[in-house]
C-alpha cells in the first residue's frame, strides 16, 4: 500500500519551493532512518490553500499511483 504525502501551498515560488522542501524532507527520514522503502509513498505539493508548514501523511485511495520523487519547483530559489 501507497502512503501519499502532500505539502500544502501554492501561492508564491517561495511558498512552492517551501513546500516540496517539506515533503521531501519528511519521505527522505521516513525512507532514510525508519527504514520505509521509497516507492511506498506518492509525492505531491504546492496545492493550492493551506500551510507550507504542513506535510499531510494518508493512505493512498484504491488506485491511487504516483511518482515518490518529483524535481524542485524552483531549485535555484534562495530560501530567505
Amino acid at each position: 500500500m501507497q502512503s501519499s504525502s502532500s505539502g500544502i501551498c501554492a501561492a508564491t515560488k517561495r511558498q512552492q519551493q517551501l513546500s516540496w522542501d517539506h515533503v521531501n524532507k519528511v519521505i527522505t527520514y521516513l525512507v532514510e532512518k525508519e527504514g520505509i522503502s521509497g516507492d511506498r509513498f506518492i509525492f505531491s505539493s504546492g496545492q493550492e490553500g493551506g500551510d507550507c508548514n504542513t506535510v499531510d501523511l494518508r493512505a493512498a485511495a484504491p488506485g491511487e499511483d504516483g511518482p515518490n520523487t518529483v524535481a524542485p519547483p524552483h531549485p535555484n530559489l534562495r530560501k530567505k
